[in-house]
């Protein structure tokens, strides 16, 4: 990672994915849509505890980031 700037690579082969930066949950986050029926879509991104979080799904970018943004934290009691 480089300071103020994220990027994770998923693979060698970026050629498949539309990359791109977005927010979710407030947090900047990388995108990388697949461009075929036949690769899953990843969103990645790191919250302010250094706790690095990444979905990945077969959906739409609308709906990627609306399963990501219903992540919570669950804490004991």
């Amino acid at each position: 990672f480089i300071e103020g700037e994220q990027r994770f690579m998923i693979d060698g082969n970026q050629p498949y994915y539309e990359y791109s930066v977005i927010k979710v949950m407030g947090y900047k986050a990388d995108c990388y849509m697949s461009m075929g029926a036949e690769h899953t879509s990843t969103l990645v991104w790191i919250d302010e505890n250094d706790t690095l979080f990444t979905v990945t799904a077969m959906l739409a970018k609308e709906e990627l980031i609306k399963w990501a943004e219903s992540i919570i934290k669950i804490t004991e009691n």
